[in-house]
């Protein structure tokens, strides 16, 4: 009797192995695609709170905080790094209105996921924003 494996066991094997990664390779790509999507509307939610919390706690002035980048967020604690593909924008006189961009096209993402799991991200070209109101109560 000879020893190793016949070249139809080899086959088998080989046949079973496609299949699983057949099977497993479409459930990866989309675990990857899920979880850059909820990477990005997390980033959203907490620059959005940066945002607020620096605005109440440092009561900035207007032109000082249009002026503030992501940068700014980290350097005064607010976030402990800055997200790429994210920019931050404010505009206003009285109460400031910031818009939050992520550049899809850059850093690719399924827009539809980030909508599902912050519904008021809107799409805007090759970027997902978000637009928010600060108002002064002080």
């Amino acid at each position: 009797m000879r020893k190793g494996f016949t070249l139809i066991e080899l086959l088998i094997v080989l046949a079973v192995i496609a299949a699983l990664m057949a099977v497993a390779t479409p459930l990866a790509v989309n675990a990857v695609r899920n979880a850059r999507a909820t990477n990005v509307a997390s980033n959203f939610r907490n620059i959005k709170t940066a945002i607020e919390n620096y605005w109440h706690d440092k009561h900035p002035e207007v032109d000082e905080i249009k002026n503030a980048e992501l940068r700014t967020l980290v350097d005064e604690g607010y976030l402990t790094s800055a997200p790429q593909g994210f920019k931050v924008n404010f505009t206003g006189t009285t109460d400031v209105k910031y818009k939050i961009e992520y550049d899809v096209g850059k850093y690719p993402v399924d827009k539809n996921k980030v909508q599902q799991i912050i519904p008021e991200v809107q799409e805007a070209g090759t970027s997902l924003t978000l637009e928010g109101t600060l108002t002064r109560w002080w």
